[in-house]
């Protein structure tokens, strides 16, 4: 993530209030972040924890289900869930 920023160590830990050092260390997994550190690094690039920590590919699970949760919402606007499965049912027993 930082290289993709375009941002030294120096720079990131400076934006981070941490050292050159400890950066260095947590890029080549000889020393892991505490929580607080996973928490700063998130918020700075933008990401979950979970993707700082690999438990997911998605960068920011949180936003995608947002989106997601808005979607539902607008959705609902013009049909319920039901009545989309009910007409998908229709239609699938009318192509039979």
């Amino acid at each position: 993530l930082r290289e993709s920023k375009g941002l030294k160590q120096k720079e990131l830990a400076a934006q981070l209030g941490l050292t050159e050092g400890a950066i260095g260390l947590y890029e080549i997994g000889r020393r892991n972040p505490p929580i607080d550190t996973l928490n700063k690094l998130a918020d700075f690039f933008d990401v979950s924890v979970d993707y700082l920590l690999g438990r997911t590919d998605i960068p920011n699970l949180y936003k995608e289900k947002n989106k997601l949760e808005k979607m539902k919402k607008e959705m609902n606007r013009y049909f319920t869930l039901e009545e989309l499965e009910e007409f998908i049912r229709a239609k699938r027993e009318g192509q039979n």
